[in-house]
């Protein structure tokens, strides 16, 4: 058990996994053994296992705080949040002496948004606490991201101060650089950034290479390098703009493993690259980046971003049966898009009902859906609209949903890939923001220096009503 733990801490879990399967199948009834066990397969995103691990070790202990503990991450990390609070409550009730219960009731309690509450619970925690670096660590990390879902500039200090104490944990760093990048401090936030690749997450995500092999702006002539897309859509199109920069460095072969959905257009931005939508087994490579990567590679700050666009151009065959296809209405043509990736974790914030940004279709305009995947909650309000004209399910990929766009006089859409895509087109787009966006999206600014004919409108304490009604009213000047 001891070897095991010393191996989670050190993010080796395939060995600490080895160790607790051992545990098991010597003393299968031990609780603990089988609670790190789930634990382990929590960070490896296989949380129905260690659900199903969990509820066994609860029928032999109904009392045992660590599973519960567990079984309320489980829940928070499958977006089950009442189940999360109702768990992470029993066992801090059981547990009354561990303050680690008492923030895990808050990390919950943020997810729901209940920021008052979540606030009052950890802020208590950092006098109290357990003496320990790694508690104090965690409990200003949380407080930091509490303060920073509340809009207050204050969260900055704490996420510095949580890196601080616990200057190994990737999480941590990977946090501030965040909130450094969206302070527009890009000299300090790349650096900070860089500690994603750690995070198991991410890890998991990207391609098995070599981390000594990570380019870092050594020459390239003669070299073989290879470039991957990380996280999501969205992010691949932001950062496609370096794909040339790198190629500007003559390499031999520049090869770039993009997104299956992103890959044909990618091809007709790109020809100096070899676009593939998986690396050959047995690539022979010098070096290698995420697209992401490269801004800190090339030293990107706010006044050096590579901004000029259109930077993605759509295939003309494509664009031309679009133009047959949207063909027969004079009026000013404008897409539509409320909602990105249902999976992504800042999808609540992010994603709005279709029923908001529909009301816009009561106005002079032909309405189109850039929508390609509807939930099921939009359903009827989409049935509802026959001002709307849906073709999401015609695109079957980016280059399909390039070639419509350059059909349209505007793109209007939240913080989504469509939003990306416009903007990289050079097309007009207007993103609706939560109060908190994204850090590529900055603060406080109705512009973008990465999309320069972006117009970003932000939402404030009073919710997306008050975005789309200004959103309406600058339409109806758009299409005057």
């Amino acid at each position: 058990m001891a070897q095991a733990a010393a191996h989670c801490t050190a993010g080796d879990y395939r060995d600490a996994a080895d160790l607790l399967h051992r545990v098991l199948r010597h003393d299968p009834m031990h609780a603990a053994a089988a609670t790190q066990l789930a634990d382990i397969e929590i960070e490896r995103g296989q949380c129905g296992n260690a659900v199903a691990r969990l509820l066994g070790v609860l029928r032999g202990k109904p009392r045992f705080a660590p599973a519960l503990g567990a079984l309320a991450r489980a829940c928070l990390a499958t977006d089950l949040l009442d189940d999360a609070l109702v768990h992470a409550r029993e066992a801090c009730a059981l547990a009354p002496a561990d303050p680690g219960y008492r923030l895990q009731v808050a990390r919950v309690l943020l997810r729901q948004g209940a920021l008052e509450a979540a606030r009052s619970a950890v802020v208590p925690l950092l006098e109290t606490g357990d003496g320990s670096a790694e508690f104090a660590g965690s409990a200003h990390g949380l407080l930091a991201e509490i303060l920073e879902a509340d809009g207050d500039p204050a969260a900055l200090g704490h996420f510095q101060a949580a890196a601080r104490l616990l200057p190994g944990d990737a999480a941590h760093r990977m946090s501030l650089g965040i909130a450094l990048l969206r302070a527009g401090r890009f000299a300090e936030g790349w650096n900070e950034y860089a500690w994603r690749h750690l995070t198991p997450h991410l890890r998991r995500q990207a391609l098995a290479l070599p981390d000594d092999l990570r380019w870092n702006g050594q020459a390239l002539r003669g070299r073989t390098i290879v470039l991957t897309d990380e996280q999501g859509i969205g992010d691949a199109i932001q950062f496609f703009r370096y794909v040339p920069m790198v190629a500007a460095r003559a390499p031999a072969r520049l090869i770039h493993v993009a997104f299956p959905a992103l890959a044909p257009l990618f091809r007709m931005a790109a020809p100096v690259a070899e676009v593939l939508d998986a690396l050959p087994f047995g690539t022979d490579l010098h070096y290698h980046s995420t697209t992401m990567g490269l801004a800190q590679v090339f030293n990107t700050q706010l006044a050096t971003i590579p901004g000029s666009v259109p930077y993605l151009l759509p295939d003309p065959g494509r664009v031309d049966d679009w133009a047959r296809r949207l063909a027969g209405d004079a009026r000013p043509r404008i897409g539509l898009a409320w909602s990105g990736n249902p999976a992504h974790q800042n999808d609540r914030q992010r994603s709005i009902p279709a029923e908001l940004l529909l009301r816009l279709t009561g106005l002079p305009g032909s309405f189109v859906s850039l929508q390609r995947d509807v939930r099921p909650a939009d359903s009827e309000a989409l049935r509802a609209c026959a001002a709307l004209r849906g073709i999401g399910t015609e695109l079957t990929d980016f280059a399909e949903t390039a070639a419509a766009i350059a059909n349209l006089d505007l793109v209007i859409s939240v913080d989504t890939a469509v939003a990306h895509l416009a903007g990289a087109m050079g097309k007009p787009v207007w993103v609706l923001l939560p109060r908190v966006a994204d850090w590529r999206w900055l603060e406080h600014r109705a512009d973008s220096p990465w999309y320069p004919t972006a117009r970003l409108f932000r939402a404030a304490s009073d919710g997306w009503g008050p975005v789309v009604a200004r959103v309406a009213a600058a339409l109806r000047g758009f299409v005057a």
